[in-house]
């Protein structure tokens, strides 16, 4: 079967596929350092439970592959790699598929520093154009991540390092590339999940963090009002680890906690 791509008849690409037609999959992103995948155990519980529910199917080899060619593409960079990983649903059909059956896709993206590099303080902002949506499958990265790709963008334009996005009732979400935590009070507030955010595995690693140091986690809905409240405000991811947010909209912040939830975070991933 033929098609037009940019105007040129040729034959379907290869890489015509259900992820590309329908985001019809999802994908965890991880950092890979000194012949391993940091913090292994949370990616691989986020991906199974994500493929249980996208219904897909695969063989008993497919996790012990998967970690053996991030293996070899690390190796390839010195052990010191971004590993993404994606998996879609195989086979043709329209909205309803004709399988069920997994396909995956594995990269690796050479890194210059070790991992979760000290932070030099984020300026960040509020998303204006865009929000995240309320649904079921929030929790998992999948295909098609149009709210963090325009938030990039406003970011960019607006010449901040991030920004914090509210979800589709008006409460804090998370920031464009990964959770956001506000020091208020004494505590550290986490949006409460199904708010619209990834449950990022770092973020599970800083909640045991928490828990070690004797810091007081709140999971609530956070309304848009408690960005002011903030005396320091956190982002987290599997790359950058944790980051502290040096301005917010203008205001400055402090970041009297973020060494020692760093240190703990080290502690925690690196030995």
């Amino acid at each position: 079967m033929d098609c037009f791509l940019n105007g040129e008849r040729r034959e379907l690409p290869d890489w015509l596929n259900r992820g590309f037609s329908y985001g019809d999959g999802l994908f965890e992103t991880m950092r890979y350092y000194d012949g391993r995948i940091l913090n292994l155990l949370s990616h691989r519980n986020r991906l199974a439970l994500g493929i249980r529910i996208l219904r897909l199917t695969h063989p008993d080899r497919f996790m012990r592959e998967w970690q053996d060619a991030a293996e070899t593409l690390a190796a390839d960079l010195n052990n010191n790699a971004r590993i993404r990983l994606t998996v879609f649903r195989s086979g043709a059909g329209f909205y309803l598929p004709e399988s069920n059956q997994l396909e995956w896709l594995l990269q690796a993206y050479p890194m210059d520093q070790e991992p979760y590099p000290e932070s030099a303080g984020l300026k960040t902002g509020l998303a204006r154009t865009v929000r995240r949506p309320l649904w079921n499958l929030s929790s998992f990265k999948m295909l098609g991540s149009i709210p963090s790709v325009l938030a990039r963008l406003e970011a960019s334009e607006k010449g901040l390092d991030e920004l914090a996005m509210l979800n589709f009732s008006g409460r804090l979400s998370s920031a464009s590339q990964g959770n956001i935590f506000l020091w208020i009070d004494e505590a550290l507030h986490s949006p409460l999940p199904g708010e619209g955010q990834v449950e990022g595995t770092m973020k599970q690693a800083l909640l045991a963090a928490c828990e070690k140091l004797g810091i007081r986690v709140i999971s609530r809905q956070i309304p848009e009002k408690d960005l002011e409240k903030a005396e320091e405000i956190y982002v987290s991811n599997a790359i950058s680890g944790l980051q502290y947010v040096a301005e917010f909209e203008g205001r400055p912040l402090r970041s009297e906690h973020y060494h020692p939830l760093r240190t703990a975070l080290r502690e925690m991933l690196l030995v």
